[in-house]
């Protein structure tokens, strides 16, 4: 780890080594598990729908707001996962683009940022 003073971060160095551990540590393992997750959620509200068509004790009304229920559980599931790869990219990808030190800023420090703000 090295404090970049351009770029007012502490980060790995850059050698060969060092961009592989932040490529398979970081971006392919997080992207990996963010998938992981989001396939995890959405057999998990495939059950449920599947238990609650089985179920013998239903009511329209209790129907529908499970329904809705797992309507705001899907949708809070997938912007979860879409705003974490974003995240992702923009951190990864942006200042191997760029130099513009106001574009990786944004890209980076914002992005990480924005991301705990948008997920509560």
């Amino acid at each position: 780890m090295k404090y970049y003073e351009e770029r007012h971060e502490v980060a790995f160095t850059k050698t060969e080594l060092c961009d592989k551990v932040v490529w398979y540590g970081d971006f392919v393992k997080n992207s990996i598990l963010v998938c992981v997750f989001m396939i995890i959620d959405i057999l998990t509200i495939m059950k449920v729908r599947k238990i609650r068509i089985y179920s013998v004790n239903n009511q329209n009304k209790n129907n529908e707001s499970i329904s809705e229920r797992e309507k705001r559980f899907l949708k809070q599931t997938i912007s979860q996962g879409t705003i974490f790869m974003i995240q992702l990219l923009a951190w990864f990808s942006i200042d191997k683009i760029t130099s513009n030190q106001v574009v990786i800023f944004l890209s980076s420090e914002y992005v990480f940022l924005a991301i705990h703000v948008l997920d509560g």
